[in-house]
């Protein structure tokens, strides 16, 4: 995927003096509303100020992706600087607790722009930041030009790793944003999967609605299922037969592997509440819509029975009265 789409060299920044968060963010909002990618400077500001709150943007090997959500942003665009010298440590906090930022990837997403080409590319690039090769060319590019270069070369594809034979690992990702965290968690956890021997399938359920959506077969062989999330997952009733770790989105990007063993530690000997419980690919929403249906009709012929019988009393009695008549005439 050409990700060069959603920026441009106007918004690549080498060797900047930079030497706190806050310089950085005001200069990258700056730029997005000269640029036209968003309407309102300081909105988008406290955008990421917002975000910065929820949870660290910060990596390891002096990656950043601090990210912006919100309805000033016009467009989803990302910006990229890179410092002459790193930030210290406890400038720019980090899941890496050493980390010494020295590149950011600065992130504009739209309040609300699902299936966007715009969105699918922010998620391409957060996935391909978790690929330390990948990561490495974008550092040793000696200018904006060839970083833009980088990003638009169609064929750089991360390496795919052989699965594993040990058994099937589920996983469902999911951050505020719906971007970053998210697809780099997803990242983390197939990885580190793969490395112990394992299949892994992981759903995301991001910015772009539910993407690689798992199948009741997936959940049917697996030997379990990671909760990866800030935020609430959908259709968990899938789920009910299987052990399940949950925890942060944060936490398979800073320890995949002990996520990882935590889950085939509850697999050992695990036996669901419900062993009859079997996964479906219906809906949640659909069981709902019909569960619902149901409880209205059995509502409404609960309420017409009171009716029923007060009409069949009177057509009883209309009769009664007529035969009555007939007799005294």
């Amino acid at each position: 995927m050409d990700l060069s789409h959603a920026t441009s060299e106007k918004l690549i920044f080498v060797n900047q003096a930079f030497t706190t968060k806050e310089e950085i963010f005001e200069f990258v909002a700056q730029k997005f509303a000269e640029e036209a990618v968003v309407a309102s400077a300081a909105d988008y500001k406290q955008a990421l100020y917002d975000r910065e709150n929820e949870g660290l943007t910060g990596f390891e090997n002096g990656l950043a992706i601090p990210h912006g959500k919100s309805s000033t942003v016009k467009k989803a665009t990302f910006a990229v600087i890179r410092l002459a010298k790193p930030l210290a440590s406890a400038e720019y906090l980090s899941l890496a607790p050493n980390n010494r930022v020295d590149t950011l990837f600065v992130l504009a997403i739209p309040e609300s722009e699902a299936g966007s080409t715009h969105l699918d590319i922010l998620a391409e690039l957060a996935t391909r930041l978790g690929d330390a090769d990948y990561f490495k060319k974008v550092k040793s590019a000696s200018n904006s030009a060839e970083i833009l270069k980088l990003l638009a070369t169609t064929e750089e594809k991360i390496a795919p790793v052989q699965a594993g034979n040990k058994g099937l690992i589920l996983g469902i990702t999911a951050c505020a944003a719906g971007i970053a965290h998210t697809y780099m968690a997803a990242e983390s956890i197939s990885k580190k999967a793969v490395e112990l021997g394992y299949t892994a399938k992981v759903e995301k359920q991001g910015a772009n609605g539910i993407e690689d959506r798992l199948s009741a077969t997936d959940v049917n062989k697996a030997i379990g299922v990671i909760f990866a999330h800030d935020v609430a997952l959908q259709e968990l009733e899938r789920f009910a037969k299987l052990p399940k770790v949950d925890v942060p989105v944060s936490e398979p990007i800073k320890n995949a592997d002990k996520v990882i063993h935590d889950l085939l530690e509850k697999a050992k000997n695990y036996q669901p509440a419900d062993e009859n419980a079997v996964s479906t690919d219906e809906p949640e929403q659909k069981q709902s819509f019909l569960k619902t249906l149901s409880t209205s009709v059995m509502t409404g012929i609960s309420y017409m029975i009171p009716l029923l019988v007060a009409a069949g009393l009177m057509m009883g009695l209309r009769l009664w009265f007529g035969l009555t008549f007939c007799i005294c005439q």
